[in-house]
């Protein structure tokens, strides 16, 4: 998602689960596409599209995000170094 290492880190609470609104409109998508109820299992749901739920994505973005910026910031330290 474009620029989720910016936005998603309010989402990224350990406890927020499937109730994030983007998460939440996701699954219901998944469930119309799949013809089920909407009371089925997320987790079953998310298994049967081979997908992993948002945050998992919007974390790896940001720790991505985050390593570059920490490489960046070492690369810049040694040529001022030289």
């Amino acid at each position: 998602m474009y620029a989720s290492q910016i936005w998603s880190t309010q989402f990224l609470k350990h406890d927020n689960g499937f109730s994030n609104p983007l998460q939440v409109a996701h699954m219901a998508f998944l469930k119309k596409i799949l013809r089920i109820k909407f009371t089925s299992a997320n987790w079953c749901v998310l298994r049967e599209c081979a997908q992993e739920p948002l945050q998992f994505y919007w974390f790896r973005s940001a720790v991505k995000f985050w390593n570059r910026m920490v490489d960046s910031k070492k690369k810049n330290n040694n040529n001022n170094n030289k």
